[in-house]
């Protein structure tokens, strides 16, 4: 089951620096640093070498590579003596065990037939060990970069990885795949095959119950896109299926700032005076979804669209260049708009909807 990890992996890590957008200035001193353990059985021997052979760890390293944070941060695999991955804020390292991985495909192997369900369950198998990863990504980002949260850390690296996930979807090849769908229900597998019988302790532990974080992640996938995931909507309440639009929104709008907050970003550069005068004569052009469009004088200042938002990209300190989404129904029909950022400050982009087709024109 590890030997089409090395392709989702980077194909996702792509999508975590189109989400960040960072670029790393000249002094940053990151340095990533990746570490295969040594496996005391044959078994874990086995995916140890698996691991080895597809270069998953280093694949997972590139996708960070832009991410500017102090120090040193390690990936590593394990045999850690039970089944689990983490986050070390001693260390710095993001630990992935053997057991964790063995256990999943041999639950897998318990409830999918070879051959007949070899896709699905190489699929499910994918989907939850990606999720899991991005959320001791989660933790990383929280100690790397200092960011205070509120409410417990556990619950904030769920959101965060579910974020980065959905919004990958915005990527063609990631959402011809379906590969954010393929990690979601990854996710909901795990979730519901390591839920517990609920005791008083249950609730002392610092993770929310697996059931809470199963119907979290499906409020959340369905609050994002209704249609792409109207399929999970059947498994809740219809009062919650009502609010998780504006559920997501928090969570993505708050992911956002905090990004925004904590992680610099270089500001665009000026533009000459002859490009400029190119910003000026542009035409309107209609784009198209989930392609990017650079702006002529601050290349650095890109436009997309993503169904039913705006995203504009790259802009400076102290938004730090992370996506700035513009639902299109906030705009006005038939009318262009000056774009401008949370702080009111125009920017060089002005837009025109119909419906939910947009025209974009770059001002100068």
């Amino acid at each position: 089951m590890i030997s089409q990890l090395r392709q989702t992996v980077g194909c996702i890590l792509g999508m975590v620096l189109l989400l960040l957008s960072c670029s790393t200035p000249a002094e940053a001193t990151n340095h990533i640093r990746v570490v295969y353990g040594e496996a005391r059985s044959v078994e874990h021997n086995q995916t140890r070498m698996a691991l080895v052979k597809q270069k998953y760890l280093e694949d997972f390293a590139s996708g960070l590579e832009s991410l500017q944070f102090p120090g040193t941060l390690t990936l590593a695999s394990a045999q850690c003596g039970k089944p689990s991955a983490n986050y070390s804020s001693q260390t710095k390292t993001i630990t992935l065990c053997y057991e964790l991985m063995l256990m999943i495909a041999n639950k897998l192997d318990e409830q999918y037939e070879y051959p007949r369900d070899q896709v699905k369950g190489s699929r499910t198998f994918y989907g939850a060990l990606s999720f899991i990863l991005f959320h001791e990504f989660g933790h990383a980002l929280i100690d790397l970069y200092g960011i205070r949260t509120m409410g417990r850390e556990e619950d904030v690296a769920d959101q965060m990885a579910a974020a980065v996930i959905l919004e990958s979807s915005a990527n063609p090849r990631v959402r011809s795949e379906a590969i954010d769908i393929m990690e979601i229900d990854g996710a909901l597998w795990f979730f519901e095959f390591s839920k517990k019988a609920i005791s008083e302790s249950s609730f002392s532990d610092e993770h929310s119950l697996n059931q809470q974080r199963y119907y979290n992640l499906i409020c959340w996938a369905y609050g994002k896109d209704s249609i792409r995931y109207g399929y999970l909507e059947g498994h809740l309440k219809r009062e919650r299926a009502r609010r998780c639009g504006d559920e997501y929104r928090q969570l993505h709008e708050g992911f956002l700032i905090m990004m925004r907050q904590y992680i610099p970003q270089e500001a665009p550069r000026s533009g000459t005076q002859s490009s400029r005068a190119a910003a000026s004569n542009s035409p309107p052009f209609q784009p198209q979804a989930n392609q990017r469009y650079n702006h002529p004088v601050y290349s650095e200042l890109s436009i997309s669209v993503d169904f039913r938002m705006i995203l504009v990209n790259g802009l400076p300190p102290p938004y730090n260049g992370l996506p700035m989404p513009i639902e299109l129904s906030s705009l006005p029909n038939n009318q262009w708009v000056q774009l401008r950022t949370p702080r009111e400050e125009p920017l060089p982009i002005s837009v025109m909807r119909d419906g939910y087709n947009v025209m974009i024109r770059w001002l100068p």
